[in-house]
């Protein structure tokens, strides 16, 4: 399957990768930390309403919002509403801001996304979910529903990025942090194979199409559950080698 991207990506990078992708439709789009921001980067060096792109007919302009530790483009410090052409180097606290022209292009959306609950009262469940957006939390509209007490309502998000970037994992401020291998984390990139926690329930993320069919799929969602998290993990792996 395919989807058509719109005009303009925005991509946010640290010094090392890509952190998030973002499709950019006209109108005003405010990054920042905040919940309510509409290309929300959780990360320490952005004010709650950092910057604010204005997508228009002209093209795309940066504004910045008062932000504490400011934004640049080619250097210079934002102060008014400034033209951004592709090819600026715009950096908003610690993090990088590229603007891509896509016209016409399409990418591959996701295909099967598995993950595996490995303990509590609804290990063994396996979700099988067809999104390039996931959403981890207790409440009914979740796309992954983990009932849960330690689970806030909307917890987690998987977010697709590429073929080769991977996915996304996001914490959405929840009162009980998500742990990637033990150690609590705003965001982080999933490849595939990962076990991650939300509250205290333990997750396999499995990545797309695993090469297991839905009857085997089951049986080791069964021997995770008979077994326990860490040896289920273990046989999860060999038998998806083979």
């Amino acid at each position: 399957m395919s989807q058509v991207v719109p005009r303009f990506h925005l991509l946010v990078r640290n010094s090392l990768e890509v952190l998030r992708r973002f499709p950019l439709e006209p109108g005003r789009h405010v990054l920042g930390r905040s919940r309510g921001a509409d290309l929300r980067v959780n990360h320490r060096s952005l004010s709650r309403e950092h910057v604010a792109l204005h997508i228009g007919p002209e093209g795309v302009e940066l504004e910045d919002l008062g932000s504490l530790n400011g934004s640049f483009i080619n250097g210079q410090k934002i102060v008014d509403r400034t033209p951004w052409h592709t090819g600026d180097t715009v950096s908003v606290g610690d993090l990088q801001l590229q603007l891509v022209l896509q016209a016409k292009m399409e990418v591959e959306s996701p295909g099967a996304t598995y993950l595996v609950l490995l303990n509590t009262s609804g290990k063994g469940t396996v979700f099988e979910r067809r999104s390039g957006r996931l959403v981890i939390g207790r409440s009914r509209s979740s796309d992954v529903r983990v009932d849960d007490s330690t689970v806030s309502r909307s917890h987690a998000r998987i977010d697709y990025l590429s073929p080769s970037e991977g996915w996304m994992l996001e914490d959405l401020d929840s009162a009980n942090g998500t742990y990637l291998e033990g150690t609590k984390v705003a965001q982080c990139v999933l490849r595939g194979g990962e076990t991650f926690r939300v509250g205290d329930v333990e997750i396999l993320f499995a990545g797309d199409s695993p090469p297991v069919s839905s009857r085997r799929m089951w049986l080791m969602a069964l021997l995770m559950a008979l077994l326990g998290g860490a040896i289920g993990v273990l046989l999860f792996n060999l038998f998806t080698s083979l």
